[in-house]
């Protein structure tokens, strides 16, 4: 059974720590600080290491199987999005070729003048 004295140093503990990750949130503290801090607290509440230990293991794994699920998911909108433009990209070429070729000798003449000029020296 926990004691009041653990149980309100746990209490301080999970406090401390909900205020160090709101203020690294926000920018207002690094990490470096935050390393100083918890040096500093961990005398104070070594028997709840192991908690909070398992408690950022949580954090880390969380982050880690959210980015990959965030990179995912961005990785399948590129490529749908790609997909999908050069698709459309192909279909007006198809109606419309000469636009495409009167756009593709524009865009060489202003890249071959801005070339040019700038070799000319």
């Amino acid at each position: 059974m926990e004691t009041a004295a653990n149980f309100k140093n746990r209490q301080n503990a999970e406090a401390i720590d909900h205020a160090l990750k709101l203020l690294y949130k926000e920018k207002l503290i690094s990490s470096s600080d935050i390393e100083g801090i918890t040096a500093r607290e961990h005398v104070k509440n070594q028997p709840f290491i192991p908690t909070m230990v398992e408690k950022m293991s949580d954090v880390v794994e969380n982050i880690q199987k959210t980015s990959l699920e965030s990179l995912s998911k961005a990785k399948d909108k590129v490529l749908t999005t790609t997909a999908e433009t050069a698709k459309r990209v192909d279909q007006t070429a198809h109606k419309s070729p000469w636009i495409f070729v009167g756009v593709a000798s524009a865009l060489s003449g202003v890249a071959g003048f801005f070339l040019g000029q700038r070799f000319k020296r």
